[in-house]
């Protein structure tokens, strides 16, 4: 289930491979409130809020909280058979949580400070009972709860963050009205797709949400992403790569649509280039791509900040990564939207 600040319209499948959203029903209601709600969780719950407000002067949680926020979640159910055929059963939770992280990276907010903000609270388990719950939990302070059993920590932790969020102490715009919208236009979009196209946006969820930390490799997986979107060849790569990256800037009227054709262009190549430098090897045209960008845009970076090459190499991979995330963004938004075109982009548009 996933905690929610509203209700799911109605039910959602994803029907080719075999995953269903749907509202919570009474019956999952009861299991959940017979075997959680009790005096000592709405105390740690309680603590708990304490803690993160710092506050004495607050109204408590209560049962009726706990009740209400039973009734905020949905629940998501797989088809084991369907979507084994794609993915091995024991990655279908980091799919899962993939689909919402997209959701988070498209639509909840164009800042990145603001992203790494609503993922200290947004986190993704499973807990086992006589069906599988399916939750986003905040990050609470597990050292001042008492030790617990792993999904009493969770309920517990999900109920102060509904009651954080009923409450407004948590900012509401963490969670945004389109989510329904984007469900059904991602099962209008796997309706759409054959196998091939299932296994690519699988591939390419996998290559952009790999867990790292570093920009460069985060920087070469969304070339791949790019990539595998959009070159059918191998001829001209790089010329058709900024070609199609720039086109579709331009449609959807990213960030990236304010540069000029000149500018974006220069952004773009830039991208590619600290890519291959990163995979080749090529340390010291690092410096030099670069400065190819900033003769054309700016110093971006403000140079005199660095205080050593490693430092100004590491600002120049993080800068080309930043582009490279804004890409990936405009190019999937489009792809969810307008598969068909993005195909013939893909197998049409040559240089």
């Amino acid at each position: 289930m996933l905690i929610m600040d509203l209700k799911l319209e109605d039910k959602i499948e994803f029907d080719k491979i075999g995953i269903q959203f749907r509202p919570i029903n009474e019956k999952e209601i009861q299991v959940i409130e017979e075997k959680y709600v009790d005096k000592e969780l709405i105390n740690t719950a309680n603590e708990c809020y304490n803690n993160i407000t710092q506050k004495t002067n607050r109204k408590k949680i209560n049962e009726k909280d706990f009740f209400d926020f039973v009734r905020s979640l949905f629940v998501i159910e797989v088809s084991k058979d369907k979507l084994n055929k794609y993915i091995d059963e024991w990655t279908h939770y980091s799919f899962l949580r993939r689909i919402f992280n997209l959701y988070n990276e498209l639509y909840l907010n164009e800042s990145v400070s603001a992203r790494s903000h609503i993922d200290r609270y947004h986190r993704l388990i499973f807990v086992n009972d006589c069906f599988d719950i399916f939750m986003r939990r905040p990050l609470v302070m597990r050292k001042n709860l008492p030790k617990k059993e792993l999904t009493d920590y969770d309920i517990c932790g999900l109920l102060v963050y509904y009651f954080l969020v009923k409450n407004n102490t948590v900012p509401v715009d963490m969670f945004c009205s389109k989510y329904n919208d984007y469900l059904k236009n991602l099962a209008s979009f796997f309706s759409k797709s054959n196998n091939e196209d299932i296994e690519k946006i699988i591939d390419v969820l996998e290559f952009w949400f790999t867990d790292t930390f570093n920009n460069k490799n985060k920087l070469v997986n969304n070339v791949l992403v790019l990539e595998s979107l959009l070159m059918a060849s191998n001829s001209n790569i790089e010329k058709n790569f900024i070609a199609k990256c720039g086109l579709l800037v331009y449609r959807t009227k990213s960030e990236l649509s304010k540069n000029n054709s000149e500018q974006l262009s220069s952004i773009i190549n830039f991208i590619y280039s600290i890519r291959s430098d990163v995979v080749h090897g090529n340390i010291n045209n690092v410096y030099n791509d670069y400065n190819i960008l900033k003769n054309k845009i700016g110093d971006v970076i403000n140079s005199s900040s660095s205080n050593s090459r490693k430092r100004k190499r590491d600002e120049i991979y993080s800068l080309a990564y930043s582009y490279s995330h804004e890409l990936v963004v405009s190019v999937i938004k489009f792809w969810l939207d307008n598969k068909n075109e993005l195909d013939f982009i893909r197998d049409n548009v040559v240089i």
